[in-house]
């Protein structure tokens, strides 16, 4: 499958590209516009230079067809937006937006080209957080301190 990164800072260096990288089953394709960036982390990744892009533009023409975005979340509902017109499937970091409206908008986007969009929260698992806890009919995660 091919597969792009758009964002290479920390959440992508630390918790996303050792195991996204090492994948056989993924071609993987990197974006950044920080050019020394882009050729250290694709250099580390064994990311062949045709894989590696300056622009979003870029990457979509090239033909992935799903997209990890690790940027600041300013830029999250255009970006989004962008791949999902072009039929691209997305993974998001949280959150979505700053704003319910143009994240339920975002949502709905995908709903109607029938693409999946995924809302990372690379915590979920994480041993501070436990199972859900349920208060009337509302449910919370339950958070237990370490240490």
């Amino acid at each position: 499958m091919k597969v792009g990164m758009i964002g290479l800072g920390d959440i992508a260096r630390k918790a996303y590209l050792p195991v996204v990288g090492c994948r056989p089953d993924i071609d993987l394709s990197i974006c950044t516009r920080n050019p020394a960036r882009l050729e250290e982390i694709g250099n580390a990744f064994r990311i062949p230079p045709e894989q590696r892009f300056r622009t979003v533009q870029d990457m979509a023409e090239a033909g992935v067809e799903a997209v990890f975005v690790h940027t600041a979340t300013e830029a999250h509902v255009e970006m989004v937006t962008y791949l999902l017109e072009r039929g691209i499937h997305v993974y998001v970091d949280k959150p979505i937006d700053s704003t319910f409206a143009r994240s339920e908008q975002i949502v709905q986007l995908a709903n109607r080209q029938g693409l999946v969009l995924m809302v990372g929260f690379n915590r979920r698992f994480a041993p501070s957080i436990g199972p859900s806890t349920t208060e009337g009919n509302q449910t919370w995660p339950s958070c237990k301190r370490i240490g």
